[in-house]
């Protein structure tokens, strides 16, 4: 996993730093509440001063798979895939919060060639209010961190913003990553590679949607997705026209045109 190998990389021959470490897991996104609890169990363990970074990696991945015991084997490569190696995303994705999100992005990306009423700005609007609020989330868990430390009130607000903004955009380029995945899986599917779809625990539905003659529309799809997530990486986009206009394209794409208003 990226995170963990960058950890590793990090702190590598050296003892640990506690206050270096926390920093350290908080921005990789685990989280104030996380982070401490971490921390907190390995300060606990007897010798605490002699733990080297192998210690520290084991007491994350433990961390992780507490917070999920009782997750599926499917559930569990579907999220190992969506995550693509990152501790940090494999957090959130197990967060009961990123999971309803989750379920409303796999909702819009089927609504767009199952639903007859589909309506652009209403699938633009559903993915923006996941992103805002994986952002007032972030807000909360900035705040939080504040009280850790003393910084000037400009510098503190500033931090919080930063914190905002950023984890609305990440959460923006998690979904079209995801609906992007969606669109492939159908793909997939179709050619008979069910093995190889991201979204394992959502089989049975991608086999009945997943049909040879929704191929070619999934595939441009895909693509037209892929487009839109390297805009947003690149330019200073409005989110809501850019969402706004990706599913006029994908609804053209998947579905009938949809009337305008």
């Amino acid at each position: 996993m990226r995170f963990l190998e960058t950890l590793a990389k990090q702190f590598a021959g050296k003892p640990i730093d506690w206050d270096e470490l926390e920093e350290s897991l908080i921005r990789a996104d685990l989280g104030v509440p996380m982070t401490m609890r971490i921390i907190k169990t390995l300060q606990e363990r007897e010798a605490w001063a002699l733990l080297g970074i192998g210690d520290v990696i084991k007491a994350v991945r433990e961390e992780i798979a507490a917070r999920a015991p009782a997750l599926a084997a499917d559930e569990a490569a579907a999220l190992a895939r969506l995550a693509s190696g990152r501790l940090d995303r494999a957090a959130r994705l197990l967060d009961p919060k990123s999971a309803k999100r989750r379920d409303v992005l796999l909702e819009v990306a089927r609504s767009v060639y199952s639903d007859p009423e589909f309506d652009p700005r209403d699938a633009a609007l559903r993915i923006l209010d996941g992103a805002r609020e994986r952002a007032a989330d972030a807000k909360a868990d900035a705040e939080q961190e504040l009280e850790l430390l003393a910084l000037p009130a400009r510098e503190a607000e500033q931090r919080v913003r930063r914190a905002a903004r950023g984890a609305e955009r990440d959460e923006l380029l998690a979904a079209l990553e995801e609906l992007a995945s969606w669109y492939r899986d159908l793909v997939v599917v179709a050619v008979g590679a069910e093995r190889a779809v991201v979204h394992a625990d959502r089989l049975p539905v991608l086999a009945e949607d997943g049909t040879t003659e929704r191929l070619a529309g999934a595939e441009r799809a895909c693509e037209i997705v892929r487009e839109t997530w390297r805009a947003f990486e690149e330019f200073n986009l409005s989110p809501p026209l850019a969402l706004e206009a990706l599913f006029v394209r994908l609804r053209r794409e998947l579905g009938a045109a949809p009337a305008l208003v």
